[in-house]
């Protein structure tokens, strides 16, 4: 990371790439020693291959993550072609460095030797590369070719040469950095919504008052999360990415973090790029992010795995310069990402291309780990708020609270928005549970009961699968949490233990609050089947025809409930 030089300018890590006869001439004062004494004269840090430290790893793969991890690249060329990288027989390490640099991106800055001066202080054996000379020459034109070098025929005039460039980049670096105008102040963004945080279920007798969010409980990682914020507010850039499934409560989490940095004495701004899309939208405003910004980065996956013309690596490697400008600090990244993309942005390729090289860099080590549950504790301390959202979200299944509050209203929007026949289905599931019957309704009731809740050109209309069509709309996860109606997988084995369909929590819930949902006895147009038998499905007696599904109707109150039955067991 770089810091802040004794002259106020910036401190960057230079890599030095060279070979051995550079540094080994002339005697009295060589090439490299040269350099790096114009490099520490601007403030610098000087990298270089013979600075490693020993590694469990090969060499080639040290040297580029050294040379990815620097600001600025010097390469100093002469007449050798170097050493040649093992598993790479045609390439020496300085040109792997050299194309390590291209791909990262942060300036070069090459210097060449004069090769036509009549003294350079390097003996002519030395000089002269008998072995892979032609190869130097093609490097050599190749990097003339791409760049504008400088050349160089003694110690001094090339250490003149690189002060003067690494002081010309510094310049030009401060005249470049514009003042913060990606972004909104932060004190205007009140509404989490349009940052992506989940809208939470709303209660059927909703008061006034009610907060758009419900009341938030602090877990592990949010005490995490602070111990990166809290550093960002003080003045030191950072990242922090949360990862978990799906609503786990990663958004929220960065939504209640950014209370830290509202009410500093120095305002603070956020910028969340979005349009045309993710990752050109942030190549495009990156260069226009100053102190004190909140990058927010919510499914980071859409920034930072966009292959098209390797933008994704593009938006990694500006992040990454974002961080370790001082010119611009502080700023902090807020990332959110699924558990399978964080595996695909991080794991290290065992050969061929490496597609997130940059993507690695930014993420390795930043990682926040959200868990899909609550604990007991934390779920008894949801009952107790007094917000009936918490109160319904409290009785979630497995403490799975966020995915409750999250799915729920994609599970209203799904069951109403469904095709008939999958409406049919959920429909006559609502009633089922609502009527007595247990959690896992047997497959050949559920077919058997929804041509009821379907008129009768739906029911003419429909293809021979439609079955399993239905089946597989309503078994669709919402937001982490199971479909409308789901297959459940009998524990026990053998030919009694038969697998069932369960409703979902909520729309159970919903179902015995709410207007029984299509009712066959007071709409003419409902096909009228033959009523299923109940041989087919003996754990439950209730028979949901007609009659029987008009009784938690309003109008209907007097009609008596079937008599209590056996409740089928939960698998």
């Amino acid at each position: 990371m770089a810091g802040a030089g004794d002259s106020g300018e910036a401190r960057w890590r230079v890599f030095v790439s060279h070979t051995s006869e550079l540094r080994d001439f002339p005697a009295r004062g060589s090439y490299v020693a040269a350099v790096e004494r114009a490099i520490s004269a601007c403030g610098h840090v000087i990298v270089e291959m013979a600075g490693f430290p020993a590694a469990d790893m090969p060499a080639a793969r040290l040297c580029r993550d050294r040379v990815r991890s620097c600001d600025v690249y010097v390469g100093v060329l002469g007449t050798r072609y170097g050493s040649v990288v093992p598993d790479m027989p045609r390439v020496s390490y300085t040109e792997l460095e050299f194309d390590t640099a291209t791909e990262a991106g942060p300036p070069r800055l090459v210097f060449v030797l004069d090769t036509g001066a009549a003294q350079t202080g390097i003996p002519l054996s030395h000089l002269i590369d008998s072995q892979s000379g032609a190869r130097q020459d093609v490097f050599r034109r190749r990097v003339q070719a791409s760049l504008v070098t400088q050349p160089f025929a003694d110690p001094g005039t090339l250490g003149q040469l690189v002060e003067r460039s690494l002081r010309e980049l510094a310049a030009r670096r401060a005249r470049t950095v514009a003042p913060a105008t990606a972004g909104r102040l932060l004190a205007a963004v009140t509404d989490p919504f349009v940052l992506e945080v989940h809208r939470p279920v709303q209660p059927g007798d909703r008061r006034p008052g009610l907060p758009v969010l419900p009341p938030y409980v602090a877990r592990e990682h949010d005490r995490e999360l602070a111990r990166v914020v809290r550093p960002a507010a003080e003045g030191a850039s950072g990242i922090a990415v949360l990862v978990g499934g799906s609503s786990t409560g990663k958004t929220r989490a960065c939504w209640e973090a950014l209370g830290l940095l509202r009410d500093l004495p120095q305002p603070w701004r956020l910028w969340h790029p979005i349009g045309p899309s993710r990752p050109e939208a942030a190549l495009r405003e990156l260069g226009s992010i100053g102190p004190r910004t909140v990058v927010w980065l919510n499914e980071a996956q859409f920034y930072l795995d966009a292959p098209v013309g390797g933008l994704g690596e593009r938006v990694a490697a500006g992040l990454r310069e974002l961080l370790r400008d001082p010119a611009r600090a502080p700023v902090l990244v807020l990332a959110t990402l699924w558990p399978q993309f964080w595996g695909i942005l991080t794991a290290r390729p065992a050969a061929g291309e490496d597609r997130h090289a940059q993507a690695r860099e930014l993420l390795a080590g930043r990682d926040i780990g959200v868990p899909a549950a609550f604990t007991p504790e934390q779920v008894r301390q949801l009952a107790g708020s007094g917000d009936p959202r918490l109160g319904l979200a409290a009785a979630a299944a497995d403490g799975q609270v966020v995915q409750f509050l999250a799915g729920a209203p994609e599970l209203l929007a799904r069951y109403e928005y469904a095709p008939p026949a999958a409406k049919a289905l959920i429909s006559a599931a609502i009633d089922a549970r609502r009527l007595g019957m247990g959690i896992a309704l047997p497959l050949g009731f559920l077919e058997a009961a929804a041509p009821g809740y379907l008129t009768d050109t739906d029911w003419d209309t429909l293809g021979e699968d439609w079955l399993e069509q239905a089946l597989a709309y309503t078994a669709a996860p919402c937001k982490g949490v199971r479909g409308p109606l789901t297959r459940v997988r009998p524990r026990s084995v053998g030919k009694a233990a038969e697998s069932g369909y369960r409703l979902a929590d909520y729309l159970d819930q919903h179902g015995r609050v709410a207007a029984a949902p299509s009712c066959p006895r007071q709409n003419s147009g409902m096909r009228r089947p033959a009523s299923p038998t109940l041989a087919s499905c003996p754990p439950s007696p209730v028979l949901l025809r007609p009659a029987a599904c008009c009784v938690t109707r309003p109008a209907c109150a007097s009609t008596p409930l079937p008599a209590a039955t056996p409740r089928l067991q939960r698998c």
